[in-house]
């Protein structure tokens, strides 16, 4: 089967991108708006996140859209502008999206049109996967059917593991137990929760897609089989 070159959508928190855990490996950051800052501060959330997918995974590519800082709430608005942006100019080179956030509390009509653009998203063939609410709150667009919603189990002991969902607005549990990950300034940082078992997942997806494995529904297949 031939290998295919990936690249790998990340919203998140701006990374620390001197840090030594990306050297040699291909990042390229995306302003697509004013709202996208950097802030030394609130490296670690999004270093954490793009390390661990990059860690698992040598032959992928990534674009950062970074989009909030540690210290405010995330804004539907502001995600929904990210998405489209990808849809409208990234989609042909962006086919997998990492969204380690989301949201728990909008007006009914932001969530549709979040959801619109997400599936939007998803007939163009790109997959994204989300994290859901550590506190068990329904959040999107990890709910969305065209997402990978990834949350936690504590009946997974090892974060190589998962249990693989159906039937539910959740798709994947991963391991609950707290995790070493490179945070600011090439510190490691002991963290738990669903946005750092949601990068383990998009790594083992990217690993599937540069086999060649790109329909969604094949992928998802390809997890079953190996939950």
């Amino acid at each position: 089967m031939m290998k295919r070159e990936l690249c790998v959508g990340i919203i998140d928190t701006m990374i620390n991108i001197e840090s030594s855990c990306f050297d040699g490996r291909k990042i390229r950051v995306n302003y697509m708006n004013e709202k996208q800052i950097e802030v030394k501060d609130n490296w670690g959330h999004g270093t954490a996140v793009a390390s661990s997918i990059l860690q698992q995974n040598k032959e992928v590519s990534v674009e950062l859209f970074p989009l909030f800082s540690l210290k405010e709430q995330v804004e539907i608005d502001h995600i929904i502008s990210t998405l489209e942006y990808i849809y409208y100019n990234k989609s042909e080179e962006i086919q997998l999206i990492n969204m380690s956030m989301g949201i728990t509390d909008a007006p009914g009509e932001k969530i549709r049109i979040l959801e619109e653009i997400c599936s939007k998203l998803e007939k163009k063939g790109v997959i994204i996967v989300a994290a859901f609410d550590n506190s068990g709150y329904i959040s999107y667009p990890a709910a969305f059917p065209s997402v990978i919603g990834v949350d936690i189990s504590k009946e997974v002991y090892s974060h190589g593991q998962f249990e693989y969902i159906t039937n539910s607005i959740v798709n994947i549990r991963g391991c609950a137990s707290p995790k070493r990950v490179i945070w600011n300034n090439n510190q490691r940082m002991i963290v738990k929760g669903s946005s750092f078992v949601t990068p383990i997942i998009t790594a083992l997806i990217s690993q599937i897609m540069c086999k060649g494995i790109i329909e969604k529904q094949r992928v998802m297949d390809s997890l079953k089989d190996r939950a």
